[in-house]
C-alpha cells in the first residue's frame, strides 16, 4: 500500500491499499499508476479512478499526460476535456514506452523514436 510516515514519531498512516508502479505528488493530492490512473486526495480523504488502461503518464500543472498502447491523451485536470494523439498526429512508431512533459513541452518514446510537441500553447490556454 501506500503510506504517509512521520519519521519523527515513526506513525505510518495507510493512504490507500492500492499498490502503484509509479506516483506523482502535486499539492494534497496523489496521482497512481497501476494498470488504471488514480487520483488520491489526501485533504479530502478520497480516491477516484480518472483514466484506465495507462501505461505511463505524468503531471503539468492542470493538466495529465498519458499514455496508451498506441496513442497519448492529455487531460484537463480542472474542465475534464481530454485530448487524444496517435500516429496521425505526428507521434511515430506504434508504441508509446513513456511520456514526461513539463510546462511547456511533452515528449513520447516509442518503438518509433522520439518526439516533441509544444503543447503548452494549445492547452494551457483552455
Amino acid at each position: 500500500g501506500l503510506f504517509k510516515i512521520d519519521w519523527d514519531i515513526w506513525n505510518p498512516q495507510l493512504i490507500t491499499k492500492k499498490i502503484f508502479k509509479k506516483i506523482k505528488i502535486q499539492d494534497q493530492k496523489i496521482f497512481g499508476l497501476n494498470e488504471n490512473l488514480w487520483l488520491i486526495d489526501v485533504g479530502k480523504n478520497k480516491e477516484l479512478q480518472i483514466l484506465t488502461n495507462i501505461h505511463d503518464f505524468d503531471v503539468c500543472n492542470s493538466h495529465i499526460w498519458a499514455s496508451e498502447k498506441n496513442k497519448a491523451k492529455v487531460l484537463n485536470v480542472i474542465t475534464n476535456v481530454d485530448f487524444e494523439y496517435d500516429q496521425s498526429d505526428g507521434i511515430p512508431g506504434n508504441k508509446i514506452f513513456s511520456i514526461e512533459c513539463d510546462e511547456k513541452w511533452v515528449w513520447f518514446s516509442t518503438n518509433g523514436g522520439v518526439a516533441f510537441y509544444k503543447w503548452g500553447d494549445y492547452h494551457e490556454k483552455n
